[in-house]
């Protein structure tokens, strides 16, 4: 997934599964920063077991039917999100890829510096503010 975004710092915090049922990282949430004239490259994500996490809640909580004013979050015990750091290949292969498919872009593709997320006490981490 490629997204544009403005400069500054962003947080992966939850994952979302059809709109309708999401799972919140909590502590696990990761921070990166997006510079101008950059192209951050996170690595690979693995979703699999957050699919399948999310599936089984859904299941044993009876949430089966998600709609537009019915979502679901999920919040316990929920595991960090599965990155592949970039190596020397990966970011070879999206520089091609942003050649290739982002004629716009001439930005050099950097891998991402993920750092710890701090939270603000008084809410659920997932509709916090960060420190």
């Amino acid at each position: 997934m490629i997204l544009q975004l403005q400069p500054g710092p962003y947080v992966l915090v939850d994952f979302v599964f059809q709109t309708g049922w999401s799972l919140c990282f909590h502590e696990e949430s990761i921070r990166f920063d997006v510079k101008a004239g950059q192209i951050a490259y996170l690595g690979e994500f693995d979703g699999s077991s957050q699919s399948s996490q999310v599936a089984e809640l859904a299941r044993e909580n009876n949430d089966t039917k998600a709609a537009f004013e019915r979502r679901f979050r999920y919040s316990e015990d929920i595991g960090a999100p599965l990155l592949t750091p970039p190596d020397a290949e990966s970011l070879e292969a999206a520089q091609v890829f942003v050649s290739e498919n982002m004629v716009e872009a001439s930005a050099e593709v950097v891998p991402a510096e993920i750092t710890p997320v701090s939270w603000l006490q008084g809410g659920p981490l997932c509709s916090g503010s960060l420190k």
